[in-house]
């Protein structure tokens, strides 16, 4: 059995849609969804990425040389396949995404850290990125754990 998601609406260009999607908590790895933070995304020619600054976070566009071009397509290809048939592990695939046009690179969430002096939590991320396609994307928990809120 193989479930088809619906097609994805024309979106905006990737430089327009970053503006909405980067720095924002999505979730990913259906069925069981976790937390990530977007801080890159990508379509087939060009690459907007958060960059850290002096208190200030601003968005950084690059567009692909034909090599990263070609590299995006081989690995966007590779990524629709692993979804669709498997990666050999037990209850992989089954899923088909479709044209993967938008790809988002997201640090999961590790779990909250606790300020000793007064009581306040916050977030803390992984380091490692995760690539998921856009369409694999919930823009909110499907079930919302309390402890994160």
């Amino acid at each position: 059995c193989v479930l088809s998601l619906a097609q994805m609406p024309e979106l905006p260009p990737l430089a327009q849609l970053a503006q909405t999607v980067l720095g924002r908590s999505l979730f990913v790895n259906w069925p069981m969804m976790h937390e990530g933070r977007v801080v890159a995304m990508s379509d087939e020619t060009h690459e907007v990425r958060l960059v850290k600054g002096k208190g200030v976070q601003t968005q950084r566009l690059t567009e692909h040389s034909e090599l990263s071009a070609e590299q995006w397509q081989t690995e966007t290809e590779a990524m629709q396949q692993m979804y669709h048939t498997g990666d050999g592990s037990p209850g992989s695939g089954g899923v088909n995404v479709g044209k993967i046009k938008i790809r988002l690179k997201l640090l999961p969430l590790q779990g909250m850290k606790t300020n000793p002096a007064n009581g306040s939590t916050k977030k803390v991320f992984g380091r490692e990125e995760a690539d998921v396609p856009l369409q694999l994307a919930l823009w909110q928990a499907p079930a919302p754990d309390p402890r994160f809120q």
